[in-house]
């Protein structure tokens, strides 16, 4: 028997509330709008094929899998429902296609490579994918191309909104999730949260056994939770500082194949991840950003007889500068660094923590000409003492008319 869809019944309740009455309209009334600030596309994807997401048809949290799945921008490679998804790029491969969020690159230090099934992705979240060869502006470990997660963290207006879901679905399936936000003029905050039990024993035809007896699904429960924090305040008008925090929990029963006997086989995967954001406008013409995260990340793997672990930490520390010298130039700079720790049950020290510095830079300018934007990039990093090979990045993006662009990248 195939299963070809499994139904899901969800409920979604919202609530909100503004901090401020309504305006009655009059015929000589005057309104006063907020300021708002208009970005133009940022110079790292000049020249980049970019794919966006369309609106999310659900407004249940989906993994970042299950999304892109509708749309297969990516070479997506599922090796059981909930289990370990990696992506791909331009067939560059997992560990050649970074994933960000908040600005934090999710590839473990362990292994260089994302699970798509463990990253959520709530209604209004923006998806970008830029595709071709981003070692000079994203890392050495985005040669095939990036995909960025940009959480829509903040309520519409002053207030408070609340909002929460439960769903239910085949195969014992269970999701609840919730959220909260808080606005005003200089302070914003929002925690959201998820939850979801499946046991995915779905039936079908076992053809490796002999008659194709019709069996069940062995072993293949997923049960995780996710929960988010946001926060921002703006000090004053040049100074902005934005935090975000992310707990996750997971545990994945892993199938046996079609000819293997039922084992007690699963993995358990839990990660700490926060951001800080620092923004300061230094004059009407140039800008200073300046970031620290913190990432952890435990996976255990438990066979019948034995049960490894392995542990890692990262902290980045990173400050970017964006100035217009005129008004047709723009110049990037920015320094990273990086503290990877990782401790493993494969060592034969097995307890002891095992470090490696990073250091990069990377250097931006790109020119305006009526409908033309040109950019070169140039980037140097090195691991302790050891230099990466030095990588550059030329970019055009020329639109001839409204209804047609043209982009070269040469990396």
């Amino acid at each position: 028997m195939r299963i070809s869809t499994i139904p899901v019944l969800a409920i979604w309740i919202g609530l909100s509330a503004s901090g401020s009455a309504g305006i009655a309209q009059t015929s000589d009334s005057t309104l006063s709008l907020p300021a708002v600030t208009i970005l133009e596309t940022p110079p790292t994807r000049t020249g980049y094929v970019i794919w966006l997401a369309d609106t999310l048809p659900s407004c249940r949290v989906l993994s970042l899998a299950d999304r892109l799945l509708l749309e297969m921008p990516l070479d997506i490679r599922v090796n059981a429902p909930g289990g370990l998804t990696t992506l791909s790029a331009r067939g560059a491969g997992p560990s050649r296609t970074a994933v960000f969020w908040q600005g934090m690159n999710l590839q473990s230090p362990m292994n260089g490579v994302v699970d798509a099934a463990l990253v959520p992705v709530w209604a209004g979240d923006a998806i970008d994918i830029q595709y071709g060869g981003q070692s000079s502006a994203r890392s050495n470990g985005a040669m095939g191309g990036s995909v960025q997660i940009t959480p829509a963290a903040w309520p519409d207006s002053s207030g408070v909104a609340a909002a929460g879901g439960i769903a239910a679905g085949s195969f014992g399936r269970r999701e609840v999730q919730a959220s909260l936000g808080f606005g005003c003029s200089r302070i914003n905050s929002l925690v959201r949260a998820a939850y979801v039990q499946v046991r995915n024993d779905f039936p079908y035809k076992n053809t490796a056994l002999i008659g194709a007896p019709q069996v069940k699904q062995v072993n293949n429960a997923v049960e995780k939770v996710d929960i988010q924090q946001f926060n921002r305040l703006k000090i004053n008008d040049r100074n902005t500082l934005e935090t975000a925090v992310w707990l996750q929990a997971a545990f994945r029963e892993i199938p046996p194949a079609m000819t293997e006997a039922p084992a007690e086989v699963w993995q358990r995967d839990r990660a700490l991840r926060a951001v800080a954001n620092w923004t300061t406008l230094s004059g009407s013409a140039s800008r200073w950003k300046h970031r620290l995260t913190y990432q952890q990340d435990y996976i255990g793997f438990h066979l019948p007889s034995d049960t490894d672990t392995s542990r890692s930490r990262t902290v980045q520390l990173s400050s970017e500068y964006v100035a217009a010298p005129g008004s047709r130039l723009l110049v990037y700079s920015a320094t990273h660094a990086w503290l990877h720790q990782a401790q493993a049950d494969g060592y034969a020290d097995s307890a002891r923590w095992f470090d490696q510095w990073r250091l990069a830079g990377w250097v931006l300018a790109e020119y305006h000409l009526n409908r033309i934007r040109l950019n070169a990039q140039l980037r140097q990093e090195w691991a302790e003492d050891q230099g990466s090979p030095f990588t550059g990045t030329i970019g055009v993006h020329w639109t001839p008319v409204s209804a047609l662009t043209l982009r070269l990248h040469v990396s």
